[in-house]
């Protein structure tokens, strides 16, 4: 058994200004990483690091999403628009919350129709039946699944973005390596930064 602390995200081929937000949970086997926001899936009791949409084949029938933000739910939906037994688990009492205020409403309606909702879950561990959670009183739930996706969230590196504020006469922190946020609210902060320049 192992534990999984952090895994880090790629993308361009260096190392992003966030890193994957993981409570150590226990596993069969070991992860490999996990890029950029692509997901990470455990199947027949083993733990294969590899993107979802290249290699969707090895989803099995019935599935969990770990993970209710906007990535979970909607990959929630299209597992279930392929006709797979979907379970959404999310430790928050509600899905999403960071969506759109227009999107938000279709994607919930979307998801009573594709997916059983555990909200209020906090992931255990990975078993060779599913995901062992524990719920809001504290008593052990097995979520049943033969593939787990983790859609899990992610906190900024504000680490790696302190070590770069001397590197120029003007540095300024925006986007992911600011908050986890959205793509609008990144092209805000860009567009406000060069204003300052």
């Amino acid at each position: 058994m192992c534990f999984l602390e952090k895994i880090h995200c790629l993308g361009g081929g260096r190392e992003s200004a966030r890193t994957a937000f993981v409570r150590p949970i226990k596993t069969v086997h070991h992860y490999q990483c996990w890029l950029n926001m692509q997901l990470l899936m455990c199947r027949d009791n083993k733990s294969h690091g590899f993107r979802y949409y290249l290699e969707r084949d090895k989803v099995g029938d019935d599935a969990v999403v770990f993970g209710g933000g906007l990535a979970g739910c909607e990959c929630a939906i299209h597992l279930g628009m392929e006709g797979k037994k979907v379970h959404l688990v999310e430790m928050r009492d509600e899905l999403a919350p960071d969506a759109n205020v227009r999107h938000r409403p279709l994607l919930l309606k979307e998801i009573e129709k594709y997916a059983v909702v555990h909200t209020g879950y906090k992931g255990i561990k990975v078993t060779e039946e599913g995901i062992l959670c524990e719920d809001k009183d504290g008593n052990e739930v097995l979520v049943p699944g033969s593939t787990v996706i983790c859609a899990l969230g992610q906190r900024s590196r504000s680490d790696a973005a302190k070590a770069l504020m001397d590197a120029a006469p003007y540095v300024r922190v925006i986007g992911d390596a600011a908050k986890v946020s959205t793509i609008t609210n990144a092209v805000y902060w860009g567009y406000h930064a060069a204003l300052d320049i």
